[in-house]
């Protein structure tokens, strides 16, 4: 799931950016960073991409022993973040 969400937020906000643009978004690190330059150039960004990215960014970056898996899979079955992720 977690691919998923980062895979279509960042599409959705490269998809409404020029060539010119999407050069520099597939060159910024980081996908609050990449958000961020997309709203400063005109893409409508929702403020729950923001909110989400920071739940799927800890899932990518788990520690060696797994000790984050437990909060994310309590935010994961929240049931507003459901209907986040639904929304889109």
């Amino acid at each position: 799931m977690k691919w998923t969400i980062l895979y279509f937020h960042r599409k959705k906000a490269c998809d409404q950016l020029d060539q010119k643009q999407q050069s520099g978004f597939l060159l910024t690190y980081t996908t609050t960073d990449r958000l961020e330059l997309a709203k400063e150039n005109g893409a409508c960004v929702p403020e729950t991409h923001f909110l989400l990215s920071i739940i799927y960014n800890e899932a990518m970056h788990l520690d060696p022993q797994c000790q984050k898996i437990n909060p994310i899979s309590c935010r994961l079955r929240n049931k507003v973040i459901h209907n986040m992720v639904a929304e889109m």
